[in-house]
């Protein structure tokens, strides 16, 4: 083989030594102590792992967490949990003392048990001993009390040996030589003291002192440290457990004070560092001793929560095992002792408490789980429930339904504190330390002594699981969860005043919505160009082509602007509609999940997204008010005097003056139908309300996976998200105006009411046209001439009118003879314009001055309530329409028009594509054209504008009643504007007073 370069091996090692790093895995088999079914073999609760009884003749101690010497034998030696050696007991002391020490015959008040190889128990009221008064070991079991290097058990009910390390000090008694060397119930020698005597036994920075610590961080080194010449896994496991215990009771806080003390977890660190036997391939978790950290250097915190070893598909389906995040729990007890695997549900982790249904509906995947509450502060210090502290590792377990099922070490993150080069508190991953080990409340830290009270109670004010899903066409996975903890404090003080302190428990769900964010933000990108294009070259296009623009100049620049307002607010609200009906139809009826609602601050982009929406819509709304009060208007009177006064002289009369009336009652109703809409908004907000409060759809909108109208109150609920809010209102929103459009245009205004229809037959009826000019060579034009010559008739005159007009024998009403098109569009001459000006103009200067001199408004001699004199007022009207009169008959040679129909892309598009010069167009339309200076021809931009508003305003608040009430106050207030702001410029265009309006 040829020699491998240098280069190459180098290489070789570098990919090697990545392997490594990129495989590290952070789970391990599923075991439980009923696991260990073999006779040797023992639950190490270390490793959560079944080890076998490495000793002849051992067998699994009667508890099942260590190896002890089989019936019939004596133990020898004892080197760790998993080693032993024993020898055979011969007759004449065929039976295995109490202790497992020695063997022993069965003496007085008691007998050998055939079965059982052991001796039977004592009688009652007697406890067996097998050693005599000065601890020497007997060769018989006697019933009789207790004596010597022997104590009588916390039961009372047999003597047991005091702890060997007072034995072996003490030279066979059972008392330490000085009080000051007994540290966790251990007698330590005065050398090992010396060799441990920089041990740090404070709580945390403040240095407050904890009797705990200082009676028991020694004792759980110097158990936790093999002897020499032994082997990692010859530990006191339990003093491993609780010297960990100890670390997390200061919150991982490690001493870096440069004083050379040590503290717990320096200690477990040191021993952990010293141990390079892992449990199976979690590098991090060192054999016999507990895991605390998570080592960055072997793998940065975003590989951690990236990890893909987790491969369970998650379902909604309620039937299937994948629909719960199955959690549970390896807890100890503060001493270090194993209490067992323990699920979570039942409240475990749950300091509010509640109904199990609702407390465990916190692991139903996919629900958004929020829980808060207030305790008594004085309940850290009474309630016996918290005395009994308990540790947790938290894991996720595998329900696949194999044999071998596996857990998954949860990552923790302690919110809120600081290590050496680590700030937990920061969103920047780098700068984490992830950990595994908890506690939800710590009432023994603090203990000045044993019996005394503490003086702060540490307790996890808020505690959250954070769930990821994994990104790519992993439907259903999910990266590690990762677990939050803020721990907050509660001092006497606080016990001395009742306090109460706030607790929260919340389990979140999240995906990657970069794919979504970035279809949104396309989406928007076209809506948007398409929104200005079509503001650019329709409407600012169309509107330049109607005042007779001819270069482009400032006000043209500023109109595009005002025009783009309303599409791009559209665009913006389409977009976030879009969205959330997305995430409302998709989310709530999966199967394989692959859909997660948007966090809280991933909404905000959908938040900025409607509330640009809203504030466009708002710019929007008020141009439309501004160009629907500043329409030019004029009442064409076509009514001709029917003749002349007699003079009192017999010489000829003056001509008799035609009745205002009929004007006066055109302009009324005119007035009246400005604000006049095709959908009524108190129905349509109390059908919203009918819908989303009463019928239920609101409780479709939870952030629960579950789709019910109508929820059990035994079961959890999640919050309202307010994506789906928006999906749903704005959904039934829209419906409802659908559904009040289409009955208003082919039920009600057929065969109820069509008040604009009405107005144009009031119009014949009164001999008065309306001339509309909405921009300054555009407007519509509704041909209101008697088709019987007058209209300023009696009661019988006016009867015979319509008959004859209901027999067909006179003309018919539309402009053009033999028609009865009497509604038009109009694009105007520029003469007529000029015309109109130079009339009109005048009396609005004279306004306007009378307004700068603050006159009253009242009316009185000779002036009009705007101020205007009455006299010029008059003149004023008479020539205009004497002048539009003359414009509508053909009757001006300088000016004129044609009438024809419009281009079906003209329609489309409301725009004309011919320009006019001295001749105008009068387009024929389908009979309500002019309504676009009226509510009634935008129902569109008025319902949208309430929608957006109806939608903000539940952003802020979430109460759809609140929105109803809100939307509606702002739509009056809108159409009394509306209606403020239209009746007077009624009056200052058409030259009708104000004070005839009603």
């Amino acid at each position: 083989m040829a020699k491998m370069a240098p280069r190459t091996k180098i290489l070789s090692l570098l990919l090697l030594l990545n392997f490594y790093v990129v495989a590290a895995q952070f789970s391990i088999n599923y075991v439980t102590t009923d696991s260990c079914q073999n006779p040797t073999e023992y639950y190490n609760f270390a490793n959560l792992g079944c080890d076998t009884c490495t000793g002849a003749d051992s067998q699994t101690s009667s508890d099942g967490f260590s190896c002890a010497c089989q019936a019939g034998f004596e133990l020898t030696a004892d080197i760790g949990s998993s080693q032993v050696t024993c020898a055979a007991c011969a007759a004449p002391t065929p039976v295995t003392s109490a202790d497992g020490w020695a063997c022993v015959s069965c003496g007085t008040g008691t007998a050998l048990d055939p079965l059982t190889g052991r001796c039977n128990p004592c009688p009652a009221g007697q406890i067996a001993v097998e050693r005599t008064t000065n601890g020497t070991q007997t060769s018989q079991r006697d019933c009789v009390a207790c004596e010597g290097d022997t104590v009588p058990n916390a039961a009372g009910d047999r003597c047991v040996r005091c702890h060997q390390s007072f034995i072996d000090i003490s030279g066979g008694s059972c008392n330490c030589p000085d009080p000051n060397q007994v540290h966790g119930g251990i007698c330590f020698t005065p050398a090992q003291i010396g060799l441990s005597q920089n041990l740090d036994f404070t709580w945390d920075s403040d240095n407050k002192l904890s009797y705990y610590i200082e009676e028991y961080l020694l004792a759980a080194s110097l158990g936790c440290t093999p002897d020499t010449g032994a082997t990692d896994t010859q530990r006191n496991l339990t003093a491993c457990q609780l010297l960990g215990n100890l670390c997390v009771l200061r919150l991982y806080n490690r001493q870096n004070d440069g004083t050379n003390q040590e503290d717990g977890c320096t200690l477990l660190q040191a021993l952990s560092d010293a141990n390079n036997d892992n449990v199976g391939t979690v590098q991090d978790w060192k054999v016999a001793m507990p895991w605390l950290y998570y080592d960055h250097v072997l793998n940065d915190v975003s590989e951690i929560l990236s990890d893909t070893e987790i491969s369970t598909k998650f379902t909604f389906s309620a039937a299937s095992q994948s629909s719960k995040l199955d959690l549970v729990v390896a807890a100890y007890s503060l001493n270090g002792e194993f209490l067992g695997i323990q699920e979570v549900t039942g409240g475990l982790l749950q300091l509010c408490k509640d109904s199990n249904t609702r407390l465990d509906a916190a692991y139903v995947f996919g629900t958004t789980y929020s829980q808060r509450c207030q305790l008594n502060v004085q309940d850290f210090w009474n309630n016996t429930a918290y005395q009994q502290m308990a540790f947790y590792d938290l894991f996720y377990r595998n329900p696949d339904d194999s044999a071998l099922r596996t857990l998954y070490a949860i990552p923790v993150l302690i919110t809120n504190v600081q290590y050496s080069n680590t700030d937990n508190s920061v969103g920047d991953r780098t700068r984490w330390q992830l950990v595994r080990r908890f506690f939800l409340v710590d009432p023994i830290g603090t203990k000045l002594a044993a019996d005394g009270e503490p003086q702060v109670v540490r307790y996890a004010s808020s505690f959250s699981i954070g769930v990821q899903l994994r990104s790519g066409n992993r439907e259903g996975e999910i990266y590690p969860p990762l677990v939050r903890i803020t721990y907050s404090e509660a001092t006497l003080d606080d016990y001395t005043a009742n306090a109460k302190v706030t607790v929260s428990f919340s389990v979140n769900y999240e995906m990657s919505t970069a794919t979504y964010e970035q279809d949104v933000q396309i989406a928007i990108g076209v809506l948007s160009a398409l929104a200005i294009l079509w503001a650019l070259f329709i409407s600012t296009s169309s509107w330049r082509r109607r005042i007779g623009a001819q270069m482009v100049d400032c006000t043209s620049l500023l109109k595009f602007i005002l025009y783009t307002f309303g599409p791009l607010g559209n665009a913006f609200f389409l977009v976030a509609m879009g969205a959330a009906l997305s995430w409302l139809l998709f989310f709530k009826r999966q199967d394989q999940v692959y859909l997660l609602l948007p966090t809280p601050a991933q909404e905000e982009t959908f938040i900025i997204y409607l509330s640009v929406a809203c504030a466009l819509k708002c710019l929007e709304m008020l141009h439309f008010l501004f160009t629907q009060m500043t329409v030019d208007i004029f009442f064409i009177d076509w009514e001709r005097p029917r003749g002349k006064t007699a003079d009192v002289e017999g010489g000829n009369g003056k001509s008799q003056s035609v009745s205002m009336w009929r004007t006066y009652f055109v302009a009324n109703e005119w007035n009246e139908i400005q604000t006049t809409r095709k959908s009524n908004t108190v129905f349509q907000l109390f059908t919203v309300l009918l819908f989303m409060n009463v019928i239920g759809f609101e409780n479709l909108t939870t952030t629960d996976p579950r789709a019910y109208l109508v929820i059990d109150s035994e079961q959890y609920v999640g919050g309202y998200s307010k994506l789906l809010r928006f999906g749903m209102m704005s959904t039934v929103y829209l419906v409802v105006a659908i559904a009040q459009w289409l009955f208003f245009t082919f039920f009600y205004e057929r065969f109820v009411e069509d008040k604009l229809g009405q107005f144009v037959d009031l119009c014949s009826m009164a001999n008065v046209s309306v001339f509309i000019m909405a921009n300054t060579h555009f407007g519509y034009y509704i041909h209101g001439r008697s088709v019987h010559g007058q209209a300023d008739t009696g009661m019988q005159e006016m009867y015979e009118m319509m008959v004859r007009e209901e027999d067909n024998r006179c003309g018919q009403r539309g402009l053009l003879p033999n028609t009865d098109n009497q509604t038009f569009e109009m694009s105007l001459p520029h003469k007529l314009r000029d015309q109109y000006d130079s009339i009109i103009k005048p009396l609005q200067q004279q306004a306007a001055a009378a307004r700068g001199q603050n006159r009253p408004r009242a009316g009185g001699g000779n002036t009009t309530s705007a101020g205007v004199d009455i006299n010029q007022q008059v003149d004023a009207y008479k020539k205009l329409n004497k002048y539009l009169a003359a414009f509508i008959d053909h009757s001006r040679p300088d000016i004129d028009y044609i009438v024809k129909d419009k281009m079906f892309l003209e329609r489309l598009l409301d725009m004309e594509f011919l320009e006019t010069t001295d001749k105008g167009h009068f387009y024929n339309d389908d009979g309500h054209s002019f309504d676009a200076v009226l509510f009634y021809g935008n129902e569109l931009v008025l319902l949208t504008f309430e929608l957006v508003m109806f939608s903000v305003v539940d952003l802020i608040g979430q109460s759809y009643v609140l929105d109803a009430v809100i939307t509606y106050l702002i739509s009056r207030f809108i159409s009394n504007l509306r209606d403020s702001g239209g009746r007077k410029n009624l009056a200052k265009k058409t030259l009708v007073d104000e004070r005839f309006l009603i």
